[in-house]
């Protein structure tokens, strides 16, 4: 095979040589040097590749064919039709095609076997376009001297065949000018004349021309075809300038043609320049601002168009300067004529009444009449010489479509209709803005505008929630903000509320190597930022694939308000629990709140270091201990990192290497305290689902031993870190073993500070439990959990009653932590829904409390259902059923962080 394939490109190589040899004998032969063979015949040869075929011309079957071409024209696989070549002197010719241009052609077909034929054609019709062009512009008149482009871009003729550019000039048919030849010229040659051989028309005659494209047939297959013709205008390669009209009235637009030579820099102007002549802003050629001159370019066609306008009468010259020329330049004269127009109208009108308008005009087609300065719709374009108007005397109004209720951070549209004016001024809370002064009322009668209500120059009450106040003027003419004494022509309100952020994972565990989804909603934000931490914290894997935080930034659809992010894992991560941060920068945009600090901070235990996070060695670290008492104040912001910031300069102001899971959700709670700023929380399972659960703990008296067991399904000799901990104190942690999916853990209580302690347990994978354990006084009797707290943990304030109408509820926090309620809901027992409340943030100083949308009653002696979602510590009960003197609450299922159910905690509450 390979030698074959050899042999046949040599061949080729050879034939071309003679073919070469043979067109240049034609060529130096009786054609003449300068006169092109072209192509009598569309050659065919036998070859697998895809020969093209014209309609209308003749084709010849070149080389040896032992039988006579049949052509096969099949059409989805079918045979429709067949075509017979002629012999002539041993040579097989088809002549004049005319076959469809549709299907597939075969030359010698076999049927049955679809791979067996000697030649394969295509059909087409003749394609012969033809533009003409300066550059890459099409023109239809130019300048004398300027290089004129022939574009045939898809002519579909064999670059061989001979055409003739047939160009017809005010002096008859052109055939050769400034060397370059138009008649029998190649395909290829044609093709060619643009760029460097573009047409050179200097010296070219002053007028009209035409252009078309005309086959030679014999010497392009016999086909007989011709272009379209296109038109071309030659003028003088001089500066020169017309006015469509050269009388119109005052305040009428006059249209100016100015032709030159393309490329020439010009000056157009009235000449004495005059504050009465001007060029509005931005129609046809003119500059994107109103002036009374200006500089220019011509264009590639040699023309540039321009409107004039005059506000005086008189008689005005508009001159034109050829900057690239010595002392060349022309003018036109256009005189301007004063308008006027005559009232025939009673002299007064009574209100409510009717009246009729009548005037004459001495010049134009319509005319706008203004009451008191307003051009009403009825009143707009009136037609000359029709018939007469009647009026009805109406007072000014306008009506608002806007939203009732607005999410601080988006974009507010303001739209409404008016009676009459031109422009309505709307005032928020008597506060005008820029934006929202002098709006264009259409003529539909309709207004409309947007306002993004985070922008420095929005109205400040579109920053505050509650409502707010819009009021509107028609055609104001005063400036500032709205005085006492100003009456509107309508007023609506709307009701300003603060932005929201909710988040969810498409799945609770995912594999190594697949994917998830992190979506929500923020409405009134523009962009959510993802964190992910890994269970080793900062210097841990990171989710998708290296070391240290996951970041994403995820814009907000403005429309619907929501977002979304698929996040790939990858293949070698750490297995264990990653947990999902959603951050919203609230409607500023940006994080912090004041210009003292992000939280107006002054200090922090977590100092500005370099963010590159360091790989932890181990999955837990080594047990050290601990001085007590311990301080372990909650992480605030550094007093040098200010608000206003991206979440990238906001993480700089903490060092995070090191960092565990639980301080970086404590720098992240940092990042949006007390601001407009919001967070959610969540995780996800990389790999093996584990678990870790702490046993419940007896209270233990101060000096006795702390027995802490727990179940895990880590493997044996798995270090599960324990800690005893209570705010500003913390007995000396421990490191249990794991063995038989338990393990235990025994902590020295003597010298104790008594109070109630929080218990955590965390295996170094993200996974992590909790319990409360009371170390009480040696000789005290043993209370219950909460005994020493303010009131009681199921409390119901003014209860006196034979009802209670409950408008809020509040949870109690362990101590320094964050401990809150992010959802409540109360039922009946037959599942009706009696209230329903969410958490309102950290950023809201009750952010204990969650306030329900409504206010419900409860009567006494009855019994409830109930739903709470916890987060971060609330304070626990850990008993199935619990009664104080308000009540008895019941523990149906509790589920906690790690996924782990039970039937024993209930969260302290009060409800008021």
């Amino acid at each position: 095979m390979t030698t074959k394939t050899s042999g046949k490109a040599i061949v080729g190589i050879a034939l071309t040589v003679i073919m070469v040899a043979s067109v240049m004998a034609a060529t130096v032969g009786g054609a003449g040097a300068d006169t092109p063979a072209g192509r009598r015949y569309n050659e065919i040869v036998k070859s697998t590749d895809v020969q093209t075929v014209l309609i209308g011309q003749d084709i010849r079957f070149a080389g040896v064919w032992t039988e006579a071409p049949v052509i096969s024209r099949l059409v989805s696989g079918d045979l429709e039709n067949t075509y017979k070549a002629t012999e002539s002197g041993g040579t097989y010719y088809v002549y004049n095609v005319n076959w469809p241009t549709t299907g597939a052609f075969y030359v010698n077909y076999v049927k049955g076997t679809p791979d067996t034929f000697d030649a394969q054609l295509s059909v087409e019709e003749p394609k012969m376009p033809l533009k003409l062009k300066v550059k890459d512009k099409e023109v239809s008149s130019i300048a004398r001297s300027t290089k004129l482009n022939i574009d045939v871009g898809g002519i579909n003729l064999g670059d061989a065949d001979v055409v003739d550019l047939v160009i017809i000039g005010p002096n008859g048919q052109i055939t050769e000018k400034n060397g370059q030849r138009f008649k029998a010229i190649t395909v290829a040659a044609l093709k060619d004349m643009n760029g460097d051989n573009a047409i050179d028309t200097s010296s070219w005659d002053i007028g009209h021309y035409t252009f078309q494209v005309k086959t030679k047939p014999e010497k392009a297959c016999n086909l007989e075809d011709q272009s379209v013709k296109k038109e071309l205008g030659i003028v003088k390669g001089i500066v020169q300038i017309t006015a469509d009209t050269t009388e119109v009235p005052e305040l009428e637009r006059v249209k100016l043609t100015v032709t030159g030579i393309a490329g020439h820099q010009i000056r157009v102007a009235p000449d004495p320049i005059s504050k009465n002549a001007y060029f509005p802003a931005s129609i046809d050629d003119n500059p994107n601002m109103t002036t009374n001159w200006f500089s220019d370019t011509i264009d590639d066609d040699g023309t540039r168009t321009y409107a004039v306008e005059f506000n005086d009468s008189g008689t005005y010259t508009i001159k034109v300067i050829d900057y690239n020329e010595i002392d060349m330049y022309d003018t036109v004269d256009i005189t301007v004529t004063k308008k006027q127009v005559t009232f025939d109208v009673p002299a007064s009108v009574e209100l409510g009444g009717n009246f009729t308008i009548r005037g004459t005009a001495n010049t134009g087609d319509t005319v706008d009449i203004a009451v008191d300065d307003h051009v009403c719709a009825k009143l707009n374009d009136l037609v000359l010489d029709e018939k007469d108007i009647e009026i009805a005397v109406i007072e000014k109004n306008v009506t608002f479509d806007v939203p009732s209720m607005v999410i601080m951070g988006e974009t507010l549209t303001i739209k409404g209709t008016s009676k009459c004016g031109d422009t309505v001024t709307i005032a928020v809370a008597d506060q005008i803005v820029q934006k929202l002064d002098q709006i264009v009322i259409d003529e539909n009668n309709e207004f409309a505008v947007e306002i993004d209500t985070t922008a420095v120059d929005a109205p400040a009450e579109f920053k505050i929630p509650g409502a707010v106040s819009l009021r509107a003027f028609i055609d104001r003419a005063e400036t500032g903000d709205i005085s006492p004494d100003e009456i509107d022509d309508g007023s609506t309100e709307v009701f300003m509320v603060r932005p929201w952020l909710t988040a969810g994972v498409s799945t609770d565990s995912v594999d190594l190597g697949d994917e998830f989804t992190v979506s929500g909603t923020a409405k009134g934000t523009k962009s959510v930022d993802i964190l992910i931490v890994g269970p080793k914290g900062y210097g841990g894997s990171n989710i998708e694939s290296g070391i240290g935080l996951y970041k994403a930034t995820v814009g907000v659809s403005a429309s619907e308000g929501t977002y979304s992010r698929k996040i790939s894992v990858g293949d070698d991560v750490d297995n264990g629990r990653y947990h999902v941060v959603a951050l919203s920068p609230g409607s500023d945009g940006v994080y912090g709140c004041d210009s003292g600090g992000m939280m107006g901070a002054a200090q922090s235990k977590y100092s500005v270091a370099s963010p590159t996070p360091t790989p932890m060695p181990t999955p837990m670290p080594t047990p050290t201990p601990m001085p007590t008492p311990m301080p372990t104040p909650t992480p605030i912001r550094i007093g040098n990192c200010r608000g206003g910031v991206t979440i990238e300069e906001a993480l700089d102001c903490y060092t995070l290497n090191g960092r565990t899971q639980y301080e970086m959700l404590e720098i992240f709670d940092n990042i949006v305290g007390l601001c407009d700023d919001l967070i959610w929380v969540s995780y996800i399972t990389v790999g093996k689902q584990e678990t870790l659960i702490l046993n419940p703990i007896a209270d233990v008296r101060v000096s006795e031993p702390l027995e802490v067991t727990g179940e895990t399904s880590r493997e044996d000799g798995a270090i599960i870190w324990v800690t005893v901990a209570k705010p500003y104190y913390m007995i000396i942690p421990k490191a249990a073993i794991s063995k038989d999916n338990t393990f235990n853990a025994t902590f020295d209580t003597t010298g104790a500070q008594l109070g109630s302690y929080v218990v955590t347990a965390m295996d170094g994978y993200g996974y992590t439990a909790a319990r409360i354990v009371n170390v009480i006084a040696e000789t005290a009797a043993q209370t219950s959990l909460y005994s020493d707290a303010v009131g009681s943990y199921l409390g119901v304030t003014n209860a006196q009653e034979d009802t209670i109408t409950i408008q809020k509820m509040y949870i109690y926090a362990c101590p320094g932590t964050g401990g809150h309620s992010e959802y409540a809901a109360f039922y009946d027992l037959n599942g009706t829904k009696l209230g329903e409340g969410r958490w309102n943030g950290y950023q809201v100083a009750d952010c204990q409390y969650i306030t329900f949308d409504a206010p419900f009653t409860l009567e006494i002696g009855k019994t409830y259902n109930y739903t709470i979602k916890t987060g971060s510590y609330p304070q626990i009960i850990h008993k199935q059923s619990h009664t104080t003197d308000n009540g008895t609450i019941t523990c149906t299922e509790f589920t906690d962080a790690n996924g782990n159910t039970c039937n024993d905690w209930i969260p302290a509450i009060r409800l008021e």
